[in-house]
């Protein structure tokens, strides 16, 4: 879920891209330009709004994260929050309910490091970036990525806070699988037999099963799931049955109303059973 760790202890993390990096070469880095002697400068010039979100926009490029993989899906190339709390964007499988129990689980589970330091990077992730940086700068934490994701405590412990704790997902009740549906290509056309009985002799049939008993049409893996439900419809010559209200599923599988029967890989003899909502 997260994770506090000492300086010597070794995790594996990745950054924006999915490859693999030390967690502590950023902060390592940082240290010892730190240590340098420091030669006086002119302030710097207060940057505007727009490149204020472009550099936030480029650090989260840069930080590292500990994976959620069953929480958040990264969205390449995009990234959520200003200042200290820009990170990657993201989306999630989860509800919003489901969501906020997971973070609630998260804060509460926290057994490494200090119970006040938790509690306080708990309340930053509610507050505005500036009000946020404020209170970490206050209590005299570092941020080696200058970002939420990482702090240190004066011990030197570590303090990492998922992506989904610090920002809101783009999009909620994100199903990867039926995200891989539709990354298939067209496929060539096949023509399906669909029957009960099955015993016509086209390229490939196929069973249905329903409590409204034999039917007979004809498909192709190009139709959409909705032609092949009204199709169905037409074929059992039930005008009062609506498509909205009829289930498919094969293999495990429901077929989803946005995709093509290609996309479920139907081959010769399977079956699709056929439900109804009430």
């Amino acid at each position: 879920m997260g994770c506090c760790v000492s300086q010597n202890e070794q995790r594996a993390f990745v950054n924006v891209n999915g490859n693999p990096v030390n967690p502590h070469q950023n902060a390592s880095s940082q240290r010892s330009q730190e240590e340098r002697p420091r030669r006086s400068l002119p302030p710097p010039a207060m940057p505007n709004s727009s490149q204020s979100n472009q550099n936030s926009a480029q650090n989260a490029a840069r930080i590292t994260y500990l994976q959620n993989p069953g929480v958040e899906k990264v969205i390449a190339g995009q990234v959520s929050g200003e200042g200290i709390k820009a990170t990657p964007a993201y989306e999630t499988p989860l509800t919003s309910h489901e969501l906020n129990k997971w973070r609630q689980e998260f804060w509460e589970t926290r057994t490494q490091g200090q119970s006040h330091i938790w509690q306080l990077l708990k309340n930053a992730c509610s507050e505005t970036h500036d009000s946020a940086e404020a209170l970490i700068l206050a209590a005299g934490l570092t941020m080696p990525q200058n970002s939420l994701t990482l702090v240190i405590d004066e011990n030197g412990v570590y303090y990492r806070v998922p992506l989904c704790c610090i920002n809101e997902p783009m999009n909620y009740s994100v199903n990867s699988q039926d995200e891989k549906l539709k990354e298939k290509e067209k496929p060539p056309e096949i023509l399906y037999n669909v029957s009960s009985l099955n015993y016509h002799n086209l390229q490939q049939d196929l069973k249905v099963r329903s409590s409204k008993g034999i039917c007979e049409l004809k498909a192709s893996n190009w139709d959409s799931v909705i032609e092949f439900k009204q199709k169905y419809i037409n074929a059992i010559n039930d005008n009062d049955l609506k498509v909205e209200n009829i289930r498919m599923f094969c293999l495990g599988k429901e077929f989803k109303d946005d995709l093509f029967l290609y996309n479920y890989d139907l081959v010769d003899e399977m079956t699709v059973q056929v439900m109804f909502k009430k």
